[in-house]
């Protein structure tokens, strides 16, 4: 079982990944560890990665699900692709993936961004949150809103039964 979680940064993807590896037995990986130096150091100066960097990225990422998809028999992937045709591509290369968007009230997600210690600062995912673009693939969803772990796990223990 393959589930890759995307979202605005800020949603709560790497927690509800977390909970999913805790809870459910998943191996947890953070698409973000994918990224190259030059490519952290872009975002850790608030500046946008190239198209040319998103595509090594996306190329880097899916590399790396299909190496641990020969592992591991229950992966799940944590990453924003805010852009549609990167989880169209996500699909085209893995068609027993589950994309689940994480999602979460504007507000939260600004108090998140501002007391989380990250590569990509509030400013940085105000950008990325805004090239965002409204999925049109398919997809289940869970709101990541709930204080503690007990209601995200009983919302993921019926998102999964979905899947």
């Amino acid at each position: 079982m393959l589930i890759v979680l995307f979202g605005k940064p800020g949603c709560g993807k790497n927690f509800i990944g977390k909970i999913m590896k805790d809870e459910f037995g998943f191996y947890f990986f953070d698409g973000d560890d994918c990224l190259t130096a030059k490519m952290k150091k872009r975002i850790s100066k608030g500046i946008i990665i190239t198209k040319k960097m998103r595509r090594e990225f996306y190329g880097r990422l899916t590399k790396k699900i299909s190496k641990l998809s020969r592992g591991k028999n229950r992966l799940v992937v944590a990453q924003a692709i805010p852009i549609e045709k990167y989880r169209e591509l996500i699909l085209k290369k893995f068609p027993q993936a589950k994309l689940i968007l994480v999602s979460a009230k504007d507000a939260i997600i600004k108090n998140r961004l501002l007391t989380r210690k990250h590569l990509a600062d509030a400013d940085y995912c105000k950008k990325i949150n805004k090239l965002f673009e409204k999925p049109k693939i398919k997809y289940q969803k869970i709101i990541n809103d709930a204080k503690g772990k007990l209601k995200i796990k009983i919302r993921l223990k019926k998102t999964l039964s979905g899947c």
